[in-house]
């Protein structure tokens, strides 16, 4: 084969196409330019992916709301949440004279432990506030310590002490409620929310029954209008009863009769009344703010405790109180009582949250809820609160009227 015939077998390509500028070429490809991964940029991407993940952990509320909450849920919430503010008032009153405070302490503990609960918690059903365990449990280290210092006031009336005892009396709740708040984050931060899966319910029932003889035993006083000798310690209980035997004689009987009227009245609605209630209008009648209303009304036109000697409650301060630090004085006193309270509070608090977790069907997480727990009665104790826990009756009447978060 020669050169002549290579050349002629040679092919001519004819190419068109259109010519760009590199801008026009970038539009049309959507050509980007490339990035460089730095460990800047790298860090940073993991950073922010980290606190997102860190505040869903910390504030469960947020993604737990999103994935089931509904405008029907919310309307079924603000009948629950009515309700439980009716039932807040009388019980924050009675169980903060209980605590060895003064009833403004109860209401204090109504509300704001109630606000930090609410951004922390994984519980939807769980009425946290004041508890008359909480608040008997509560009571002892704040009686006997100041029995230490003061003679004790023998008197029916629940704000009988001086306000030099009072503030006596504060400053040791706000070492002890605050230090209580402390150890449950502790507690939370090493993991051994796991423990409240060993607290089986007969054991959280025996002792809470146990605990309501305690309470009763608490209130002879107040019951019988009289001036009992006030007993702290070991065998206290029986104590009580022997003073009330020797003492009966002194019973004011106008407080008696009064007592005898308000508690026929708040078991006749209890059995008969809100049972039809919660069928026909799916809400109880709030019978014990009624009572506390109808009886304060009554008391101050008919003069009870200048006529016949009844102990009344007195003036309660309006508004909300200045965050106050505590002096931490009396803090080796108190070491004990921290962590009966903390734990024992902690177990009533989970054995509740479980209960209702099962019956809804959801989870809860234990040591988030005590890690809620925690930063509730932390913040609270600034507020001159007492601990906070979580009520079984009051649970229970918001959870039969619909409640279906904290919201």
């Amino acid at each position: 084969m020669n050169n002549n015939s290579v050349e002629n077998t040679r092919v001519e390509y004819n190419v068109q196409r259109f010519t760009y500028t590199q801008k026009d070429f970038d539009d049309e490809f959507q050509i980007k330019p490339k990035t460089t991964l730095t460990f800047s940029k790298l860090k940073s991407t993991i950073m922010k992916a980290k606190l997102s993940t860190f505040g869903f952990a910390l504030f469960p509320v947020f993604p737990s709301l999103m994935s089931y909450y509904t405008l029907h849920l919310f309307a079924m919430d603000i009948i629950a949440g009515i309700t439980m503010a009716f039932f807040h008032l009388p019980q924050g009153m009675a169980y903060g004279a209980l605590a060895g405070l003064r009833p403004v302490n109860g209401l204090y503990t109504s509300f704001f432990p109630v606000l930090v609960y609410f951004f922390f918690c994984t519980s939807r059903h769980n009425s946290l506030g004041t508890f008359s365990l909480a608040s008997l449990l509560f009571s002892e280290p704040i009686n006997r310590v100041t029995n230490e210092y003061f003679i004790p006031v023998n008197s029916s009336n629940s704000t009988g002490m001086t306000d030099e005892e009072y503030q006596f009396r504060l400053k040791i709740s706000l070492t002890l409620a605050l230090c209580v708040g402390l150890l449950q984050i502790i507690m939370a931060l090493v993991q051994v929310g796991f423990l409240a899966t060993y607290l089986s319910g007969p054991l959280i029932s025996g002792f809470m029954c146990a605990s309501a003889f305690h309470v009763l035993s608490s209130q002879f006083s107040s019951l019988f209008g009289i001036n009992l000798p006030k007993v702290y310690g070991p065998g206290n209980f029986f104590i009580k009863f022997y003073n009330l035997c020797a003492h009966v004689k002194e019973t004011n009987v106008a407080t008696v009769i009064i007592c005898i009227i308000c508690i026929g009245i708040l078991h006749i609605f209890r059995l008969y009344i809100n049972p039809y209630f919660r069928k026909k209008f799916k809400f109880p009648v709030p019978v014990e703010l009624l009572i506390v209303v109808a009886s304060t009304i009554i008391s101050h036109f008919v003069k009870f405790h200048e006529r016949w000697g009844v102990g009344v409650v007195g003036h309660i301060p309006s508004g909300l109180p200045a965050p106050v630090l505590p002096t931490f004085s009396h803090f080796s006193q108190l070491i004990p009582d921290i962590f009966v309270v903390a734990i024992i509070t902690f177990a009533i608090n989970a054995g509740l949250v479980k209960n209702y977790a099962a019956e809804f069907g959801y989870d809860v997480l234990d040591n988030q809820e005590l890690l809620a727990m925690g930063i509730s009665n932390t913040i609270g104790a600034l507020f001159k609160c007492h601990t906070a826990c979580g009520a079984l009756g009051r649970t229970a009447v918001v959870v039969t009227v619909g409640m279906a978060s904290q919201v």
